[in-house]
């Protein structure tokens, strides 16, 4: 997940058992918020299924909160990055 190989941490292309999310937020206020969660529900689950074709289509716009002039928040991807990285590793 961490190198986007075979899964990335994009909450848009996923689907899971609500049960999964029970203890799981997304940060307020941050960009790039699936990066700190996604991993929590994907450690709850016995089992994870990888689909070989894309069945999901998603556009990018000039407009979008990711593709906007340097901010300040455009370091929540890195940080968000080692708080996933910190929790997951002992």
């Amino acid at each position: 997940m961490l190198i986007g190989d075979r899964c990335d941490s994009s909450a848009c292309d996923k689907l899971f058992y609500r049960s999964l999310w029970s203890e799981c937020r997304f940060p307020h206020g941050k960009i790039y918020e699936d990066v700190a969660v996604m991993y929590k529900p994907l450690l709850r689950a016995n089992s994870v299924a990888i689909v070989g074709k894309p069945l999901y289509n998603y556009f990018r716009h000039s407009a979008s909160i990711t593709k906007s002039a340097f901010s300040p928040k455009l370091f929540d991807y890195p940080n968000n990055t080692m708080i996933r990285i910190a929790t997951t590793n002992p």
